[in-house]
C-alpha cells in the first residue's frame, strides 16, 4: 500500500461513515499504513466540548465576521485537544478544511506563531488541492514565517491585535540596516477589509535588535496595504530612501486605490507633501531625468450624469466609459507640485491612444466618454481652443453623428458655454481643476 493512509471512525453500537461536514463520533481510530507494510494503530477520544467547538467553526459562512468573544474559547478548546493528540491535526484538516483554516487564522491573530505555522503547513498538506482558499493560505504561511523571522531583531507586534501584512528590509550588511513593517488589524480574518493598521520603521541598534524610528504611520480602517514599486529607492532625488505605501479598499473605482510616499530620515518616516491633497495613483519618470513624477486622476467625471451635459436625465456614464483626466506633479521645492502644462509629450501619447480606440468604438456611452476625455485632456494641457475643436470634430461627424446628431450638438453647446464661464479659472498649472460644467 506504500505511503497511503486509511481512516476508520468507530462509535458505540455501530459504524459511522466519515463525513466532511459532520462530527458525530466520540472515539476515533486512525490506521496509518507505514512504508514497510506494517500498520500502526492510534486512537483518541473526541470529547463533547471539542466536538461542539469544531461545529461552531464549521458553522461560519463566507463573509462572516464572527465575534471574537465567542470564537476564541472554541479555538482554545481545539488547541488544548491538539496539544494532547497532535495526530488529530491531519485528520481534522482532511475532514474539516474550512473549520481548521479558521482555527489556524485565529491562532495567528492571537500571536502563537509556532502553532500557526504548524497548522497552516498541515492545512496546505492535507486540504483539497482545488480549495478556493489555498492561495490565501500559502500567502498567510509566508507571512507567518516572516513574522517569526523578525523575532531575532526583537521586532514584534506594536499592538496585540495587529499581525504582519508586509515587510521590507534594507539591503545592507551593516548594523544599521532599516526595516519597514506594515501591521494589519485583520479583525475579520481577511473575510472583510482590515481595521485600522499601521506602518513602522525600525533600525538595528548596536546589539542587532530593532528599535523603532519615530511615530507609527496610521493606515485608516478598510484599506489593504502593501509596499509599492519604488520602495527602497529615491523616487524624487532628495537623497532619502523612500517607502511607498500602496493602498486598496477592494472596490472598483478610480479612488479605490492610491499611494502614500514617505522619506526615511534619521527621525523616522516623513510623508511627502502633495499639492492640493491630490491622491497619488502612480509614479513614473516622464522626462527621463531619473526622478519619478507623481500621477493622480481627477475623478470628478467618473459616473458623470448625462444631465450635466445637457442631455435628458437617463442615468450616468458607466465606470469603464467615464472620461479619465490625469494630473502630473513634479518634485519642486520639497513638494510634489502640479505641472501638467510641462509634460505635453505624456498627454500627446495618451491622446493618441484614445483616438485609436475611438476609431473602433460604436457604443454611445464609450464613444461619448472618449470624446470627453480628449476634450478634458486638451484643457488640462492648457489648449482650450483645440479642446472645443476636438469636441466639434468627434461629436458632429462620422458614424456617431449619424445616429446621435442632436445629442452631439447639445453636448458641444454645454462644453462651449462651460469653457466661456470657466475661462478666468484656467490660468493654472493643471487647468482642468478650474473647469466646471454649466447648463
Amino acid at each position: 500500500m506504500g505511503r497511503s493512509r486509511a481512516f476508520a471512525v468507530a462509535i458505540t453500537g455501530g459504524f459511522w461513515r466519515w463525513a466532511p461536514r459532520s462530527i458525530c463520533s466520540l472515539a476515533v481510530l486512525a490506521l496509518v499504513v507505514l512504508p514497510q507494510g506494517s500498520v500502526s494503530a492510534k486512537s483518541y477520544t473526541l470529547p463533547p466540548e471539542v466536538n461542539r467547538a469544531l461545529q461552531s467553526l464549521m458553522s461560519i459562512t463566507p463573509g462572516d465576521c464572527p465575534d471574537e468573544a465567542a470564537l476564541d474559547p472554541a479555538v482554545g478548546t481545539i488547541s488544548g485537544f491538539l496539544d494532547q493528540q497532535d495526530q488529530a491535526l491531519a485528520d481534522f484538516v482532511h475532514s474539516m478544511p474550512d473549520a481548521m483554516l479558521w482555527h489556524a487564522a485565529v491562532v495567528w491573530r492571537q500571536g502563537d506563531l509556532a502553532r500557526a505555522e504548524r497548522e497552516m503547513a498541515a492545512w496546505l498538506a492535507g486540504a483539497p488541492a482545488e480549495h478556493e482558499s489555498r492561495g490565501t493560505a500559502e500567502s498567510d504561511l509566508k507571512l507567518i514565517r516572516q513574522e517569526r523571522d523578525l523575532a531575532p531583531l526583537k521586532i514584534g507586534r506594536p499592538q496585540a491585535q495587529l499581525q504582519l501584512a508586509a515587510v521590507w528590509q534594507e539591503e545592507s550588511t551593516s548594523d544599521h540596516r532599516r526595516v519597514a513593517v506594515i501591521w494589519r488589524d485583520s479583525h475579520c480574518l481577511d473575510h472583510q477589509p482590515p481595521g485600522p493598521s499601521e506602518l513602522d520603521l525600525y533600525t538595528r541598534d548596536a546589539a542587532g535588535a530593532g528599535a523603532r524610528l519615530g511615530d507609527a504611520i496610521t493606515i485608516e480602517d478598510g484599506w489593504y496595504a502593501d509596499f509599492g514599486s519604488g520602495t527602497g529607492g529615491d523616487v524624487n532625488g532628495d537623497g532619502l530612501t523612500d517607502i511607498v505605501l500602496s493602498l486598496d479598499n477592494g472596490g472598483n473605482c478610480w479612488t479605490c486605490s492610491h499611494l502614500r510616499v514617505f522619506g526615511a530620515d534619521p527621525d523616522g518616516l516623513r510623508e511627502y507633501s502633495i499639492e492640493n491633497s491630490n491622491e497619488v495613483s502612480g509614479l513614473q519618470d516622464l522626462d527621463g531625468d531619473g526622478r519619478l513624477e507623481a500621477m493622480a486622476v481627477a475623478a470628478r467625471w467618473e459616473f458623470l450624469p448625462y444631465a450635466e451635459l445637457g442631455l435628458a436625465d437617463k442615468g450616468s456614464l458607466c465606470h469603464a466609459c467615464s472620461p479619465g483626466v490625469f494630473i502630473v506633479m513634479s518634485w519642486r521645492d520639497g513638494q510634489y507640485k502640479e505641472a501638467c502644462r510641462d509634460y505635453p509629450g505624456y498627454y500627446q501619447s495618451h491622446l493618441a491612444e484614445v483616438a485609436e480606440n475611438l476609431k473602433q468604438e460604436k457604443d454611445f456611452d464609450y464613444y461619448l466618454g472618449g470624446a470627453l476625455e480628449t476634450f478634458a485632456t486638451l484643457v488640462q494641457m492648457g489648449r482650450s481652443d483645440e479642446a472645443l475643436k476636438s469636441a466639434n470634430r468627434l461629436l458632429t461627424s462620422g458614424p456617431f453623428a449619424k445616429r446621435y446628431k442632436g445629442e452631439g450638438k447639445t453636448v458641444i453647446a454645454t462644453l462651449k458655454k462651460s469653457l466661456r464661464q470657466s475661462a478666468p479659472h484656467l490660468d493654472r498649472a493643471c487647468p482642468f481643476a478650474g473647469f466646471s460644467l454649466v447648463k
